[in-house]
């Protein structure tokens, strides 16, 4: 895999080449902090958590694919298992 994702306060998703050291795309997730992004181990899809109290589910071409509610609080980890 040659990417990685970076998140931001202002709840924006980042994907970079780091082979090219470049931003392949960008995406709005949240209007809140977001504290936590990790890539599935296949590089297909990835979580993220957020100050919004949800965890999310993201294709690699940053599509929302499933939205997790009922967290009380913020959502400060995730991992895929």
């Amino acid at each position: 895999m040659s990417h990685f994702l970076s998140g931001d306060a202002d709840g924006h998703v980042f994907l970079w080449d780091y082979r090219m050291a470049k931003e392949q795309a960008n995406t709005k997730v949240s209007e809140h902090d977001l504290n936590k992004v990790e890539f599935e181990r296949n590089g297909k899809s990835f979580l993220v958590a957020s100050d919004d109290k949800t965890v999310k589910m993201y294709s690699d071409e940053l599509e929302c694919k499933k939205t997790l509610t009922g967290h009380e609080d913020c959502v400060l980890d995730v991992v895929y298992d």
